[in-house]
């Protein structure tokens, strides 16, 4: 409805102005209700077909299966590091990229000791992502949303409702993704692993992401509720806000808890008691 400040005291024009507020924000509910629905039964498919098929268990299988993982996420790692560092101040580019490019390589492990001391981290992202990609899917999300807002175009296959979900689950899966992991798994690997202590960076990166997200998500749910009209300026200012700092705890994250880094801390017999 356009908004004419003409006609702001006029009472059956603020009237209609709320009914066209309630209008929207119900479509907004009935939408995000369908995709929740949608999102279970997915998930439901999904575990369904994992437990049907397993994982495979010819040893060179696995092993490829592993190192389609990793090429998926150094992809992805690729594109969104790329895209950040367009945004970045010169000053700062240089250390950004510095800081995320993965060195130093242990002796190699076998495939068995490889999946033994990487079993923690695929049942803790199996437990928090449900398909085992989490990481990748927040990063897929990310450069969906951050190539719209800094080329100025809504993607072309969603409506501008879909959008705006898009990024609100984007919003509500990192922070259930975030609450999980302090609740239930840093604890435990705080025991041996300094990262997942409390007052070092790991839980330091996840206080600044939200100080970003929570302005993110909020301006989106305005957004949606009519309250803002979407620009695609302001989310890449708000997107670059938090960005960096996710990107490195996305790529710090996953080295901690891989195999190379878990034996460092772990002896095989304690990962496999390990209480998850």
């Amino acid at each position: 409805m356009y908004f004419d400040h003409r006609r702001r005291n006029d009472p059956n024009f603020r009237k209609a102005l709320r009914r066209e507020h309630r209008r929207q924000e119900k479509a907004a509910r009935e939408e995000a209700e369908a995709q929740g629905i949608q999102q279970r039964q997915a998930i439901k498919a999904a575990m369904a077909e994992a437990k049907e098929e397993g994982f495979p268990t010819d040893v060179e299988e696995k092993e490829a299966y592993f190192m389609n993982e990793v090429a998926r996420g150094e992809q992805l790692c690729q594109e969104g590091f790329a895209n950040i560092s367009k945004s970045m101040k010169p000053e700062i580019r240089e250390d950004f990229e510095e800081r995320s490019t993965m060195t130093g390589v242990l002796p190699k492990l076998s495939v068995a000791e490889f999946r033994a001391y990487n079993r923690l981290a695929e049942q803790m992202d199996f437990f928090v992502g449900v398909n085992r990609k989490t990481h990748n899917h927040f990063r897929r999300t990310w450069n969906e949303l951050y190539t719209a807002a800094s080329d100025g175009k809504q993607p072309k296959n969603m409506t501008l409702r879909q959008f705006i979900a898009l990024g609100l689950d984007f919003c509500h899966s990192l922070t259930a993704h975030h609450s999980i992991e302090e609740r239930h798994f840093f604890p435990l690997l705080a025991k041996k692993m300094p990262a997942f202590r409390e007052e070092l960076e790991l839980l330091a990166q996840h206080k600044q992401i939200h100080a970003g997200l929570d302005k993110f998500e909020t301006y989106l749910s305005e957004c949606r509720s009519g309250e803002k009209e979407l620009s695609l300026g302001r989310l890449k200012e708000l997107m670059d806000g938090f960005g960096t700092v996710l990107w490195q705890h996305l790529d710090e994250e996953v080295k901690e808890l891989g195999a190379e880094n878990m034996r460092k801390y772990w002896t095989l017999e304690e990962l496999r008691a390990f209480p998850i």
